[in-house]
């Protein structure tokens, strides 16, 4: 493990762009090369992360680059790539990433209206197939949604399930349904909506 002290000034104006990998680990893209995270400290006040190729185990490319939290590079890489870039790895990754926090987003979107709207024919082949990024799909917004309690008086209404998907509020209670509990939700618009049609 590298543990020479990093030169916290930046050594060019080049960045690294962070992306993340299928099971949502944070990698480092920089100069055409993915990194996975080896560690964060602390030099001359600065907080720095270093991160190790991301062949390192599989290849043993023993290649190191540290950058400061925004992913600006205060320490080269240590030495050249054993192995050629993986041309459009990086692309790929964050075209899913993307997806994946789109389909949160827009729960009520088709998988294949997302992938129509971000696949583009350069990252397709290193995407896999359009049934395993619908699964994704389906698993991330899995993990969003919650558990259904065996009673409506176990329901907690948290503040992103107290607003419409374009931000406006809509829970408007709770109300007493015999012994259990009743939630009223609408928006204005409706309320209005409602209110006019009442006196038609």
């Amino acid at each position: 493990m590298i543990m020479a002290e990093a030169n916290v000034s930046r050594v060019d104006d080049s960045r690294g762009h962070f992306t993340y990998t299928q099971k949502g680990k944070k990698v480092l893209n920089y100069s055409g090369y993915l990194y996975h995270k080896n560690k964060s400290y602390v030099s001359k006040d600065t907080q720095l992360v270093l991160w190790e190729c991301e062949r390192r185990r599989d290849n043993r490319c023993s290649v190191y680059v540290t950058t400061d939290e925004g992913g600006f590079v205060v320490k080269k890489p240590t030495s050249s790539h054993i192995h050629s870039q993986p041309t459009g790895r990086a692309d790929a990754l964050t075209v899913r990433h993307n997806i994946l926090e789109e389909a949160t987003i827009r729960p009520d979107s088709a998988p294949i209206a997302l992938l129509n709207e971000y696949v583009t024919p350069e990252v397709a082949l290193k995407l896999g197939d359009d049934s395993s990024l619908k699964r994704a799909i389906q698993r991330k917004r899995k993990h969003n949604i919650p558990v259904d309690p065996p009673s409506a008086n176990g329901i907690v209404i948290g503040e992103s399930w107290a607003q419409t998907l374009d931000k406006q509020p809509w829970f408007l209670g709770e109300v007493a349904v015999g012994n259990d509990n009743g939630y009223i939700f609408a928006t204005k618009d409706n309320l209005s909506k409602l209110n006019i049609s009442v006196y038609l």
